[in-house]
């Protein structure tokens, strides 16, 4: 699973962009959860924006958006990880 991640804001928060990935698995999953752990540790945040619907749909039956944002727009993952606390 490739994972682009963004800094923003002197690397205080990041943005990762799922649209080009059709399938997630645990262990996309697992990764995911371990970047936002990370770099929750240097109180940055992690939000994911633009997944595929059968990604999306993964993430809504894991409940995957109570640990780390799932938004539809790169501007509302924004929001999300300004408004998270650190």
């Amino acid at each position: 699973m490739e994972m682009d991640i963004t800094p923003l804001s002197e690397g205080l928060m990041k943005v990762t962009l799922v649209g080009r990935v059709d399938f997630v698995a645990s262990m996309g999953l697992r990764m995911i959860m371990s970047a936002a752990r990370s770099l929750r540790s240097r109180n940055a945040r992690l939000a994911v924006y633009g997944a595929q619907r059968p990604v999306n749909d993964v993430f809504e039956q894991v409940s995957f958006g109570q640990i780390v944002p799932v938004r539809s727009t790169e501007a509302e993952a924004l929001v999300a990880v300004a408004l998270s606390p650190v």
